[in-house]
């Protein structure tokens, strides 16, 4: 069951497919099932949890360009 959970966090992590489609894929036939699973486990639902990883993403993207951003340009470069 934790080997299936990790491939059902990268899953949720790393593709668009539906809560059902991962389940269906790691191999749960219902669901309802592997949403009381993976909760049990994680703490969260699997929509919690790639909820929480797209925010943590746009978050270190929006830091990377703040970066980007505050770096000044050294002279002599265009």
């Amino acid at each position: 069951t934790d080997f299936r959970i990790k491939q059902a966090c990268y899953l949720l992590k790393h593709s668009s497919l539906s809560i059902t489609a991962i389940a269906g894929s790691i191999g749960f036939d219902n669901s309802l099932y592997f949403s009381k699973t993976f909760h049990k486990i994680k703490g969260l639902s699997p929509k919690e949890y790639r909820s929480k990883y797209k925010k943590a993403q746009e978050k270190k993207k929006l830091k990377n360009k703040k970066k980007l951003k505050n770096k000044k340009k050294l002279p002599g470069f265009t």
